[in-house]
């Protein structure tokens, strides 16, 4: 992994500097960091150039002083690519991930050659039940180990493995609470039900069958929007297929990039 200095931003990414190949940028959920897409990183090293990034104020990446929003990210991102050189490529993202590259359609989809939009909505969810402003002092208001427990349970199913469950735990665990709150505040604010008609790109959705984040009607909302869109159910996963489900997340998202060929 490397650290550059992009404007305010001290990112943290991965580059296996497979030079010559296509394109793959995988952008992570909420909370997470590059290194939950290590079974992909690993499956598709060897045939494309593949980039992983902590966006900002996750991981090792620090908070910058601009403010974090899924619009930021994305130019972040962005400027990323620019610094190596890379203007188009294929984007892979994961619920907040995912938001992120539908953000990037708006403006930027001529450096997107397709996108994959895993376990992710166009608008919040459950905003009735759950008002923004009540998410965002319950984040506020909980130590990060006890939201780490609570989002670990959301995003997988009750039969998880223990194995899986410490990982993933972990991971939230070590969130930074504040630029967390923000990064929370900018999910759970999108809409893009907008502008989902104007989405020319190719487009892959999936999801699993027991998300209950990013539900299967919010991916079929998706894809019933998105013009030349694949949609892939995977069945026994929750909102983190590519960790729990790795080799059909990998199959799916290599049966796609190869039909683009």
């Amino acid at each position: 992994m490397t650290k550059i200095v992009l404007n305010d931003l001290d990112m943290n990414y991965y580059d296996n500097e497979n030079q010559g190949k296509a394109t793959l940028v995988f952008i992570h959920g909420l909370g997470e960091n590059l290194e939950s897409w290590s079974y992909q990183i690993e499956e598709f090293k060897n045939d494309y150039r593949v980039i992983a990034l902590d966006v900002r104020g996750h991981g090792l990446s620090s908070d910058g002083t601009k403010n974090i929003s899924i619009e930021q990210m994305g130019l972040d991102i962005l400027a990323l690519l620019d610094h190596l050189d890379i203007y188009a490529a294929h984007f892979i993202g994961l619920s907040m991930g995912g938001m992120i590259c539908q953000e990037l359609t708006k403006k930027h989809q001529s450096r997107m050659l397709s996108q994959t939009l895993a376990n992710t909505a166009a608008f919040p969810t459950d905003a009735i039940n759950h008002p923004l402003n009540q998410i965002i002092d319950q984040v506020k208001n909980t130590p990060i180990a006890t939201m780490a427990e609570y989002i670990t349970k959301s995003c997988l199913p009750t039969d998880t493995n223990k194995g899986l469950y410490s990982h993933i735990f972990k991971m939230f665990k070590n969130n930074r609470q504040i630029p967390y709150v923000t990064a929370t505040a900018a999910t759970f604010s999108i809409d893009f039900r907008d502008i989902l008609v104007d989405i020319r790109i190719p487009t892959l959705i999936i999801v699993g069958d027991l998300d209950i984040v990013t539900p299967v009607w919010a991916a079929k909302y998706l894809h019933e929007n998105i013009k030349n869109s694949k949609l892939v159910i995977i069945n026994g996963a929750g909102h983190l297929t590519k960790l729990e489900k790795p080799v059909l997340f990998n199959e799916a998202l290599a049966e796609f990039l190869q039909s683009l060929n």
